[in-house]
């Protein structure tokens, strides 16, 4: 079985899974139309995309790494930037392709807030008992007073942004300080109690965030102006935008993917097909 034949087999097994015509959803199942694809066809599609999800790197010559993004230039995906007249075509690959990209900035965004909240609060972990001590002493005398608090935790993490906000404050550190509180408050009394944060520190913040996703980013050529090359497929496989916990929903996606790349390779001749 060839990609194509497979990709056809997984958008029709799409399409009857959404019940898309001509496969409706129908209130008796017997009258609802099947697949014309036996079990084993449609197994040897998903081994075929299993394979291809697994990536095989030879196809593509982008080695993309956890520390950034790629993406490809899209110039006539806006006015400002287009440099000819733009065809209906042309307008909507390049969307596509920002589209992609901007799913694996966001990938790459969701690391960043995974690891950061992996490693929340960890000076309570590493220095126990000196925010035992503290801690105890606010109880008898509600006052925290001075120690661990103000000479460790606001000094060596970074979501404490009221008392100390770090120079290169961004958008990620606001989102923990956020979750803190909430999760903090919820858990402990069952409310939370509303914060403010300086309009000045959000400013820096957002700036900063950008200049972080900006130097995140790797502009690599795209080998056709078709956005969903295979190639351009098994660069999103590698880092991580589209894999989930339900590997069905994963295959779902990836069949999308595959038959609009077959389609322009049919209809355009390009691509690495």
């Amino acid at each position: 079985m060839t990609t194509a034949e497979a990709a056809k087999i997984l958008a029709e097994f799409n399409k009857w899974r959404r019940g898309e015509p001509p496969y409706d959803w129908s209130d008796d199942p017997k009258k609802r139309k099947e697949l014309p694809y036996t079990p084993q066809q449609i197994g040897e599609a998903i081994d075929i995309a299993v394979q291809t999800m697994k990536g095989e790197n030879q196809m593509n010559n982008e080695t993309t790494k956890s520390d950034e993004i790629i993406v490809h230039p899209s110039p006539s995906a806006d006015t400002r930037s287009a440099d000819h007249i733009i065809t209906e075509d042309e307008l909507r690959a390049s969307t596509e392709m920002h589209i992609d990209d901007v799913r694996r900035g966001m990938a790459w965004l969701a690391r960043r807030l995974y690891e950061i909240g992996e490693r929340h609060d960890w000076t309570k972990v590493k220095f126990f008992g000196d925010f035992y001590r503290q801690f105890s002493k606010a109880q008898k005398t509600g006052e925290w007073g001075t120690g661990w608090y103000d000479e460790i935790h606001i000094v060596k993490e970074r979501h404490h942004l009221n008392e100390k906000c770090p120079d290169d404050v961004t958008l990620i550190d606001v989102l923990e300080m956020i979750v803190d509180g909430v999760c903090a408050g919820m858990a402990r009394t069952g409310k939370f109690y509303p914060g403010e944060l300086n309009e000045e520190i959000l400013k820096r913040a957002y700036e900063n965030t950008q200049k972080m996703i900006a130097e995140a980013i790797r502009v690599v050529p795209s080998q056709t102006d078709a956005p969903e090359s295979l190639d351009n497929i098994l660069a999103s496989m590698r880092d991580g935008s589209i894999y989930g916990e339900d590997s069905g929903v994963c295959l779902h996606d990836l069949a999308d993917r595959i038959e609009a790349a077959v389609k322009r390779e049919r209809t355009t001749g390009n691509g690495p097909l």
